[in-house]
């Protein structure tokens, strides 16, 4: 089946199109950060994988650029397309399906996190699922995906025990380990480049009905003693606990300096909760927001700091333990303090994450495309309601000044709790391969290169971190797995 004309699409397709002349056109090119938005020829709603394929072939054949948007949660424009053709899978094809007796969890495309976590825990299950539940599940997925629960079950591409992709000839398979298993190792970690996940299938795992769980704020005065409590906390950690360390300052808060709070987490009882993060609130906190909730709000606590409306820009850092945090948290704070978030309406977050990695790390590195480490993931994110580029001038200014102060000498700026979205830029002072190289290791991205010369020999699969092909020599050497 094909698609020459925009006609012969529209008569075609089962879901919807949408183009510039159509009134509800803004809506559909509209993401999550506004910078994001990019003024596409066409948008296709897809309803199944014939939708997929056809819309794929149709943006090849008219040599349009194209884009996938499953949350369009990404800041720099990944799920949308300038004067190109837009797969949209978020109006349709964002249904859950759980099988409880296999513990597993169906989910298409276009979902977000809230929607799985809502059907699992009809049946007292759960898997890992980031910290914001209004992410796409496709792009945390396929970019590792950290979450409340790694310490116990790891990441959210560890649970993934199998996906339908449609490649870019408009084909659509299955992969997983039994089957198209090299695909399998590549999406896993290799983002969009390899074709267009319609559906995920997750193991799901048994998950009481509520957590402990909560923000505690601290005076800056603190911050040294709070330190101090978190190293010592965290060194003996169970995988059931979750502490985020975050500065913040937007220019709606009532306070006139940036705040300092801990999101604390812990899977049981509001008594086990707060026993296990008693040094914490012997410090006493001016604030106390923790509670015993039910699961299903625990990836909404951080939505207030993330709604849609603002543009983004946002860069992932990785950091040891080793070297004292206060230091670099006494410099960020000082600096938020010295910005003019009423002037330019800015809000600023800058995320220190202290989670478990064993579970994270007893998988090994080779099992899939992902690269494992065991350094700790932070992020830094300005938003702002003006969407021009003096504006995102700026923030990009400030924001590699902070990743300066936290973590110094870090040449590239990634991280994969929310999948590549951490490493935001894509930085064209340097080759891709250099970057590839940085983040995947030397033989893995070679790997990587060869696989998308195999999947997508023409590079149609072009957002987020492009993985390029490998050439005619470089794919003469057989691939194992």
């Amino acid at each position: 089946m094909s698609a020459h004309t925009l006609e012969q699409l529209k008569q075609s397709l089962h879901g919807d199109i949408v183009i510039p002349s159509d009134p509800d056109y803004l809506s559909a090119i509209s993401r999550w950060a506004i910078n994001a938005a990019r003024h596409a020829k066409v948008i296709t709603f897809a309803k199944d994988v014939d939708d997929i394929s056809l819309a794929l072939c149709y943006a090849k054949e008219n040599k349009l650029s194209l884009a996938i948007r499953g949350g369009g949660h990404n800041a720099v424009g990944a799920s949308s397309a300038q004067d190109g053709l837009v797969i949209d899978l978020s109006r349709y094809m964002n249904q859950v399906r759980v099988d409880p007796a296999r513990r597993l969890a169906y989910v298409q495309g276009g979902a977000v996190w809230k929607d799985v976590d809502e059907a699992a825990m009809q049946h007292g299950l759960a898997t890992v699922g980031g910290t914001v539940n209004h992410t796409g599940v496709g792009g945390l997925t396929l970019g590792g995906g950290f979450g409340w629960l790694q310490g116990s079950h790891g990441l959210t591409v560890d649970n993934l025990v199998k996906a339908v992709v449609v490649l870019s000839d408009g084909t659509a398979v299955t992969a997983s380990a039994n089957e198209n298993s090299e695909l399998f190792w590549a999406i896993r970690g290799g983002g969009c480049n390899f074709g267009i996940c319609a559906e995920f299938v997750f193991k799901l795992h048994a998950q009481r009905r509520t957590v402990f769980a909560g923000n505690l704020v601290f005076d800056a005065e603190k911050v040294e003693k709070l330190m101090s409590v978190i190293r010592e906390w965290y060194s003996k950690a169970s995988e059931k606990e979750v502490a985020f360390l975050t500065c913040y300052k937007d220019a709606q808060l009532d306070k006139a300096r940036a705040i300092t709070f801990v999101s604390v987490f812990y899977n049981g009882t509001k008594m086990e909760g707060k026993s296990k993060f008693k040094a914490f609130l012997d410090l006493g906190p001016t604030e106390d927001t923790t509670a015993e909730i039910p699961y299903e709000m625990l990836n909404g606590l951080y939505n207030q700091y993330y709604e849609p409306g603002f543009a983004r820009h946002m860069r992932g850092f990785r950091y040891d333990l080793v070297s004292s945090r206060v230091g670099p948290i006494r410099q960020v704070l000082e600096r938020l303090n010295s910005l003019p978030f009423k002037e330019k309406n800015l809000s600023m977050t800058v995320m220190f994450e202290y989670n478990s990695f064993v579970k994270v790390n007893a998988v090994s590195n080779e099992a899939m495309a992902l690269a494992r480490h065991s350094l700790n993931n932070g992020l830094v994110l300005m938003g702002w309601s003006e969407d021009t580029p003096r504006y995102m001038m700026y923030a990009r200014e400030v924001v590699w000044e902070i990743l300066q102060m936290v973590s110094p000498g870090q040449r590239f700026f990634t991280g994969n709790r929310e999948g590549f979205q951490y490493g935001e830029d894509q930085d064209h002072r340097v080759s891709s391969t250099i970057k590839g190289e940085a983040l995947y290791g030397a033989e893995k991205y070679k790997k990587l290169q060869r696989l998308k010369r195999k999947y997508d020999p023409d590079v149609i699969f072009n957002k987020w971190f492009i993985i390029e092909p490998a050439s005619e020599e470089e794919n003469g050497i057989k691939v194992r797995l």
